[in-house]
């Protein structure tokens, strides 16, 4: 199955993505991938303030927490 127009148009990067797997994951629907990115993207953006933040002030456990989280998120579209 193709991935969804939007969806290649809104990465730049390629490269860090397993694009097979993520039209696996979502069973091809363009559609689906389309919101998981747009969701994924929105959440990284908003987590890059507050990490940086942590690291400023060293707050690891703080750190820790928001890492994992965006670790978590990116393993359906990272390879």
């Amino acid at each position: 199955a193709m991935l969804g127009r939007n969806f290649m148009e809104s990465i730049t990067t390629l490269q860090a993505m397993n694009l097979e797997r993520v039209d696996n994951i979502f069973s091809g629907n363009a559609d689906l991938i389309d919101v998981a990115m747009r969701k994924f993207l929105e959440s990284a953006q908003k987590a890059r303030p507050k990490l940086l933040d942590a690291a400023v002030q060293r707050d690891y456990p703080q750190l820790h927490v928001l890492a994992h989280r965006l670790k978590g998120a990116s393993g359906y579209i990272a390879g």
